[in-house]
């Protein structure tokens, strides 16, 4: 699953934390358990819009589904996760097949 527009921060507890935080407070039933990696792709601020992608790789199809089906609840959750964009992380030749 690729985050889009995840703020950038400095390095604190909270900002290495917030992936985690967005997912716990969607209330679909992801587990930490059920997050295997989080990172960040590319370099800090060389995107147009000042953010690099985050990387989060979950522990089955079942959590990836749950997140998806409960995407709506993006819109009811604070200011600092509201701009955020969650899609799925695909291959170029998953991308041309579709």
């Amino acid at each position: 699953m690729l985050f889009w527009r995840q703020i950038e921060m400095r390095r604190t507890s909270d900002s290495a934390n917030r992936p985690e935080q967005l997912l716990f407070s969607l209330n679909v039933g992801v587990a930490k358990e059920d997050i295997r990696t989080v990172f960040r792709l590319g370099r800090r601020g060389t995107n147009v819009s000042g953010t690099s992608p985050i990387l989060i790789q979950l522990g089955g199809h079942t959590a990836k589904n749950l997140l998806m089906e409960n995407m709506f609840k993006l819109k009811s959750l604070p200011d600092k996760f509201k701009d955020v964009v969650i899609a799925h992380d695909m291959t170029k030749q998953e991308l041309s097949s579709s």
